[in-house]
């Protein structure tokens, strides 16, 4: 065990043992030395140096080449970067240093799956080099490989500790793992080496996830106190806000709309925010002209196509108006599946909170893995439906739920899109319980108007003629499996459980065979994050009127109503009369 040494005598210290190759113990003192004084610089750049791969002298205008190379990633020139460290790869075939600047110019791309390949001949090159380790680790982040993605990143932060790219990608792989609370001290770490107002953002977001608002609020402030132009962190602070007239923040974000030189996705967070701000204060015009700007804007980045939806959901329905398919007999497995299902916003979040307050439950959150199953299941077997696709997509979930660790007994996954997918999951789970939450039609619609979604498989969610349509396909494809299997889809109406929610909660319970328990009726008690936008919604305790917030919006949305009516999908007349 080595004596704590000085910043300056470590770093001399290192540096001799790297010159006669004792390169792990060299880099074992900087790194105590840098978890002594981790603001200390010359510390943490002997660190970095270390890290480089040692390879073997290069020509010099091959060195001056590889130089470049690293300063166009640097300045984030990607496509010129991808083009030079090919012709590099020419002639320096395995050379770690290009395999990982191009991996990081692929990765700044969204080539994910080539980043990855790139980080991975690095890491076969230079077992050590940290650098190439966060890459890997990031970019298989964003390949939905969350676990292996924590495996890698820790590894680029066991070799060099105080790397800020590794910290954030791993904060975002553990949320991406439902583990909130290990991601938060990845953050609260990067603030401890750099602040920045993107960590205080990433803080403030996993708190809301959590529930914890107020702390939350605290990290935004933070934020936009350093960048007061910062309109994602403008929007993320109207949720964990109520406003009132003569709001300085309302009135802060709207001479920040006034400006002319912000991003379209900029105007979207923004406008998002302020749709909020002015409900909350009863200026309805005010918050229907923001939420319009924000919905227009953002289905312009996502480039929605109706007909690829409609085309997309007639491909399903088709395989399974030719159902001809002899019920399969599976061996018992550990787990007992909980599918909640239906139109995002439409109460999936509350079920699931419900669901996991028992003690006997697990949450899984919202997995994408039965769409994946289906897919990939789908593409070896010719996009027809077999017995082989069937037993193909068990075994992927199956494989997954292992992977993950989830626990024998009740699993509940909540992705509410599975419903596109709830015919598959029924062959291929016959064990399995879905639960169907339905909202009324013109609620669901006006809420999907209302919220920002992250992810861009929601386009239909930014109009509301749209979001009308998807529903009523939303509802013929679930009138197809409920009809094709009958008394095996259990369906609850938000309305009715925010009416009665013990009767219901009961209900729940009974369907999914788990004994009745108190606590389902507190889920907004429930500590578990929630990834959604019903984030802080579901932390209030269930109370009724919801389903009729879109009125105080009624005029303007005759349009929609006149769609919906068209699809048969009107608001009750009974609801009309006894709306407030």
């Amino acid at each position: 065990m080595h004596q704590p040494l000085p910043p300056e005598r470590a770093v001399a210290r290192a540096k001799s043992l790297e010159k006669r190759g004792e390169a792990d113990a060299a880099r074992s003192i900087l790194i105590d030395t840098a978890k002594r004084f981790p603001q200390n610089l010359r510390v943490r750049k002997a660190l970095k140096t270390l890290d480089v791969p040692k390879v073997a002298p290069r020509p010099a205008p091959l060195a001056a080449k590889v130089r470049e190379l690293g300063l166009l990633v640097k300045a984030e020139r990607n496509e010129v970067a991808v083009a030079l460290a090919s012709d590099l790869l020419e002639v320096l075939p395995g050379d770690p240093i290009v395999l990982t600047c191009l991996g990081a110019a692929l990765h700044a791309q969204k080539k994910y799956l080539d980043a990855a390949g790139c980080f991975e001949a690095a890491i076969r090159a230079a077992p050590t080099f940290s650098r190439a380790w966060a890459g890997f680790g990031a970019s298989l982040d964003k390949l939905q490989r969350h676990h292996q993605a924590v495996q890698a990143l820790n590894q680029a932060l066991a070799l060099s500790p105080f790397d800020t790219e590794a910290l954030g990608a791993l904060g975002s792989a553990l949320r991406s793992l439902n583990r909130h609370e290990d991601a938060y001290r990845c953050f609260l770490e990067l603030i401890a080496i750099k602040d920045s107002h993107k960590v205080r953002l990433n803080c403030g977001t996993t708190l809301i996830e959590l529930g914890r608002a107020e702390e939350a609020k605290e990290h935004l402030a933070i934020a936009l106190a350093e960048k007061p132009d910062y309109c994602l962190a403008h929007r993320c602070m109207t949720m964990v806000r109520k406003y009132t007239p003569g709001d300085e923040h309302l009135a802060t974000m709207n001479a920040l709309a006034a400006r002319e030189d912000l991003s379209d996705d900029e105007r979207v967070h923004l406008n998002f925010g302020r749709g909020k701000a002015f409900d909350d204060v009863g200026e309805r015009a005010g918050a229907f002209a923001a939420w319009s700007e924000a919905n227009a804007l953002r289905q312009r980045q996502i480039g929605y196509s109706a007909e690829q939806e409609r085309q997309r959901f007639a491909i399903i329905t088709q395989l399974f108006r030719d159902y001809e398919l002899t019920p399969l007999s599976f061996s018992p497995i550990p787990y007992r599946p909980v599918f909640v299902v239906g139109m995002p916003r439409s109460g999936t979040s509350l079920c699931e909170q419900i669901l996991d307050r028992h003690p006997a439950v697990w949450g899984a959150g919202e997995l994408e893995e039965i769409h994946r199953a289906v897919a990939k299941s789908a593409e070896a077997n010719g996009r027809r439906l077999s017995h082989d696709m069937v037993r193909d997509i068990r075994a992927y979930y199956l494989n997954v739920l292992k992977e993950i660790g989830a626990p024998p007994g009740v699993v509940v996954d909540k992705m509410p899109q599975n419903f596109r997918f709830a015919g598959f999951i029924r062959l291929a789970f016959p064990e399995a319980k879905i639960i169907h939450m339905r909202r009324e039609p013109a609620a669901v619609c006006w809420s999907l108007f209302k919220s920002y979604f992250s992810i861009k498989g929601h386009g239909y969610a930014y109009d509301l003629m749209d979001a009308a349509d998807y529903y009523k396909m939303y509802q013929a494809i679930m009138d197809l499996f409920e009809g094709l299997w009958p008394n095996t889809i259990f369906r609850m109406d938000y309305e009715a459980l925010t009416e009665d929610p013990e009767g219901n909660v009961r209900k729940i319970l009974a369907e999914c065979e788990l004994p009745f328990d108190p606590a389902c009726l507190e889920a907004h008690r429930s500590t578990r994050a929630v990834r959604t936008v019903s984030a802080l919604q579901v932390r209030k305790a269930i109370y009724k009127g919801s389903s009729d917030e879109w009125r105080k919006y009624e005029e303007f949305l005759g349009p929609l109503l006149q769609r919906l009516a068209e699809h048969g999908l009107a608001p009750e007349p009974a609801a009309i009369t006894n709306a407030a």
